[in-house]
């Protein structure tokens, strides 16, 4: 059984293991010791911390260094003379594990050539029917066989290779193995006793114990409730329907709980944010520099060529000029007949509905979407645009009703640039004179509807 330890006795006995120098690893400390790993996580986080308290140095490593290829095959030697070492499963019994044999010779087969020696491999022995039948009936007489799992490995494969399985093994003795049952009496008792003990809680019981709690200032935040008490949250949303319900009758209100973080955290999140914005800023100026030597950078492609958000240049840099300056590079102005890729939104029945209205006017509307710098210095993007007859069309969703003011403003700067004429198409409308009529019939009912111009 693994023994449980205070974090003063665990440096206590460090101490004593080291003087002696029996220690060689963290794993040999463990075993010598009798202790869990998990303790030592709980009490120091990791074993290195443990030996800078201690001032100890010992070999962390996974596997012991110092080994060379002439000491290995020395070693060996004189243990095959004495007998040790003759079978190939006793290469265990070396002083280093078999892994470092197998990275300084490749194989153990490799090991045995250069060092001239051949061990034994030993194999298995084949039994008879009646030896296998014999060898069991007397470990279940003995007490050492009672269930499947008790039947050992090397017996088990026996029995497969003569009889098949267990099952018809137990047909030809006449004897069936019990069943292993993982609950025993003993702990079936403890749990019907357990269960007794159990309390049931109502509204009152709950109430009362609660107030308890609050008076001798044991229940502070919600979370003390299941601590102190032993009541969890679910039962009390179950009497009571939630949790502010319960606060009502109790006629208590919980504070928050505050949220602490030691300033060991805290310094080792600034410490891992800034190595994080450190390498963040240099790629994010390679890749600048790259593209610069080979074409202008424009602020606005800045998020397809960086491959980010403008937001995070803001918290890594402070702004993209000084983006710029970090990387020596000045960014060239957007010309004015650039067509943006992701220009402008469009509506789910935009296309149709402008379709449509192309057919009754009889006038191509082949400019879609595309963008028109105004005098105010604003890049509006029209729906869509007929540059012969000069005419503008504008597809209104229902979103266009809490907007009136902001479209009367577009209107008068596409206006005063542009000039011609802007008609503007409301979506509702036309939709359903879409879906109950056929072109020819739209054509004529399309004739009603109110075009603003």
């Amino acid at each position: 059984m693994i023994k449980k330890y205070s974090k003063e006795i665990i440096i206590d006995l460090l101490k004593k293991e080291n003087s002696i120098k029996l220690c060689k690893s963290k794993a040999e400390f463990c075993k010598r010791v009798n202790i869990d790993a998990q303790t030592i996580r709980n009490y120091f986080r990791n074993f290195d911390n443990l030996l800078e308290i201690t001032n100890i140095k010992i070999n962390t490593n996974r596997y012991i260094k110092g080994f060379s290829k002439e000491d290995l095959i020395k070693e060996l030697y004189d243990k095959n003379k004495k007998g040790e070492i003759v079978y190939l499963k006793d290469i265990i019994k070396m002083s280093c594990n078999p892994e470092t044999i197998r990275n300084k010779f490749g194989t153990i087969e490799n090991f045995q050539k250069e060092a001239n020696i051949e061990l034994i491999r030993e194999k298995a022995k084949t039994l008879s029917k009646e030896e296998i039948i014999n060898i069991i009936e007397e470990k279940i007489k003995n007490g050492e066989i009672i269930y499947k799992k008790d039947v050992n490995k090397n017996l088990a494969s026996q029995v497969a290779r003569v009889f098949g399985n267990l099952e018809k093994f137990q047909l030809y003795i006449n004897y069936k193995f019990p069943k292993h049952e993982l609950i025993t009496d003993e702990t079936r008792e403890k749990l019907s006793i357990a269960s007794k003990k159990k309390t049931f809680w109502t509204k009152e019981k709950i109430i009362s114990e609660v107030k308890k709690g609050i008076k001798n200032n044991e229940i502070k935040y919600k979370k003390d409730i299941r601590s102190k008490i032993g009541l969890c949250r679910d039962t009390v949303i179950l009497r009571f329907g939630s949790m502010k319900n319960f606060e009502k009758e109790l006629g208590y209100k919980f504070p928050k709980a505050p949220f602490i973080v030691s300033e060991e955290v805290k310094k080792r999140n600034k410490k891992r944010y800034e190595k994080e914005k450190k390498i963040k800023c240099e790629i994010y100026v390679k890749q600048l520099k790259d593209i610069a030597k080979i074409q202008p950078v424009i602020k606005k492609d800045l998020d397809n060529i960086l491959g980010c958000n403008s937001e995070t240049i803001r918290n890594l840099f402070g702004g993209t000029d000084k983006l710029a300056e970090y990387a020596n590079i000045k960014f060239a102005k957007c010309p004015d007949n650039r067509v943006f890729k992701y220009g402008g939104r469009k509506g789910k029945n935009e296309k149709v509905n402008i379709d449509y209205y192309e057919i009754v006017l009889g006038i191509p509307f082949e400019d879609r979407n595309v963008p028109i710098r105004c005098n105010n210095g604003k890049i509006y993007f029209p729906d869509a645009r007929n540059k012969e007859y000069n005419i503008i069309m504008e597809h209104d969703e229902f979103e266009h009703k809490y907007r009136t003011v902001e479209d009367q403003i577009r209107e008068k700067a596409l206006l005063d640039t542009v000039g011609g004429i802007i008609i503007r198409i409301k979506e509702e409308e036309i939709n359903n004179l879409r879906n109950q009529s056929t072109v020819d019939e739209f054509i004529t009912k399309s004739e009603k509807v109110e075009i603003n111009t």
